[in-house]
């Protein structure tokens, strides 16, 4: 049975394993969602989709936010309040 520490890893296809490299990133805690998201802006990172609350009141209430790496795939990033929600 899967616990709250758990986190899954994701393969995503890419044209220079090392450019790609610099955008895998894996968090539990808000603040590390937030340290993210303030870099992402901060270097001025291509987003497909800004923060924003989805499911919100809801118990799989989550922030997420997608950017472009640069292989021009899509990488969401989020953080439920609910950590039992993750998967």
């Amino acid at each position: 049975m899967r616990e709250e520490r758990d986190a899954f890893h994701l393969a995503i296809p890419v044209h220079d394993l090392d450019e790609a490299r610099r955008f895998g990133i894996t968090f539990r805690e808000r603040a590390d969602f937030d340290a993210v998201l303030t870099l992402a802006v901060q270097r001025d990172l291509p987003f497909f989709q800004m923060v924003q609350p989805r499911f919100k009141d809801l118990v799989e209430e989550h922030l997420t936010f997608v950017l472009r790496d640069p292989s021009n795939n899509l990488i969401e990033f989020k953080h439920y309040r609910d950590p039992r929600m993750m998967w």
